[in-house]
């Protein structure tokens, strides 16, 4: 079976749950981040006292995107207390064996992330790392870690463990992938480090006195214009960094200038509902008014097609979300409610049901 201390391959899924994030508060059983707690007393515990700028600082320079979660924040929010009380917990039987293998509870364990790629946008696979800061035991992880293969970089251990198979009971056999780039290594008591070895080691060469992400002038000038205040929120400038995607035939998105973006800057806030903000900067101010032009079409089409058969959730979503332009800026802006959250979840919840009746028919 797949051994739960995989959590390198959560490198492959972290960016994308940072963009996702508001999407899935809206649909059931997506958001095992906010599964139920045991006896959290709303405490910070210590090794939250790192705060963002120290995650930041702590990951490389040559990067084109960079992103933080604060999960101790998420779950001191009315958002997180929807999600806890009304959204599905996953699998429990995955979240028991994870805490079984590291002794770390994700529900009350893991308090920030922060993640990095240096090779454009959502192309964390290869070129990405990111910093975890949670509360764990650092011998259970090495003793969980002591079959897999190692090396030794600047005097810190490196684990590979990008896939780790474990067969049997009792007395179990580990099998490692070494074709898969995942490493891990551990930074300090409250810190781990995950990515392609190349990323893993320039984490390394950080906390040896190389720049970091602090450093890279470009990401720091966007970050200027984003609510870092926010539980999560995401920089990232490349040129045609949206060159790689090719809308499908009929595709609205064909119909908008997204290759005219070389920047993105995400914020989300769930501290009284959800608000979220999401800007793509373009060279000329004409590229950005085409773009907004082309976006408003968009919603607009997609607002009528409710009007007529959800009134309600065409209320919220005329009301909640607002898109347009300024200057070289393309935006998107939404600020919802929980009531308003709740109301789009049995929306999708009865989208679902009727489509899952559809097709038992």
């Amino acid at each position: 079976m797949n051994l739960l201390i995989n959590l390198p391959l959560a490198r492959r899924v972290t960016p994308a749950f940072v963009l996702a994030l508001g999407i899935a508060l809206l649909i059931p059983n997506a958001a095992c981040a906010a599964a139920p707690g045991g006896g959290d007393d709303g405490s910070e515990p210590e090794a939250a006292a790192e705060n963002q700028g120290d995650l930041i600082a702590m990951l490389p320079s040559l990067a084109t995107t960079v992103g933080f979660v604060d999960f101790a924040a998420i779950r001191e929010t009315s958002a997180y207390e929807f999600l806890r009380n009304d959204a599905g917990i996953g699998d429990p039987d995955a979240l028991e064996k994870i805490i079984a293998e590291t002794g770390i509870d994700p529900r009350t364990d893991l308090h920030r992330i922060a993640f990095i790629s240096s090779d454009g946008f959502g192309t964390w696979d290869d070129k990405g790392a990111f910093l975890v800061l949670a509360s764990f035991e650092r011998a259970r992880i090495e003793e969980a870690l002591a079959e897999v293969p190692t090396e030794e970089y600047s005097g810190r251990t490196l684990y590979q463990v990008g896939a780790i198979d474990r067969e049997g009971e009792g007395e179990e056999s580990v099998s490692v992938d070494v074709d898969i780039d995942g490493w891990m290594t551990i930074l300090s008591d409250t810190v781990l480090a995950f990515g392609s070895g190349d990323s893993v080691r320039a984490v390394v060469d950080v906390a040896d006195g190389a720049p970091s992400a602090r450093d890279n002038d470009t990401l720091m000038a966007l970050l200027e214009d984003v609510n870092t205040d926010a539980q999560v929120w995401l920089v990232s400038a490349q040129e045609a960094m949206f060159s790689g995607i090719t809308p499908g035939a009929g595709s609205p998105i064909g119909q908008i200038g997204y290759d005219r973006i070389n920047a993105m800057m995400l914020a989300l806030d769930l501290s009284d509902g959800l608000s979220f903000r999401m800007r793509g900067r373009t060279p000329a101010e004409e590229d950005a008014k085409n773009l907004g032009d082309a976006l408003n079409g968009m919603v607009a089409l997609g607002k009528m097609m409710l009007q007529s058969n959800s009134p309600e959730v065409f209320e919220i979503l005329d009301r909640g979300i607002e898109t347009g332009s300024r200057g070289h800026d393309v935006t998107i802006n939404a600020r919802l409610t929980i009531e308003d959250l709740r109301a789009l979840r049995e929306y999708a919840n009865t989208m679902i049901d009727s489509d899952n009746g559809q097709v038992g028919n």
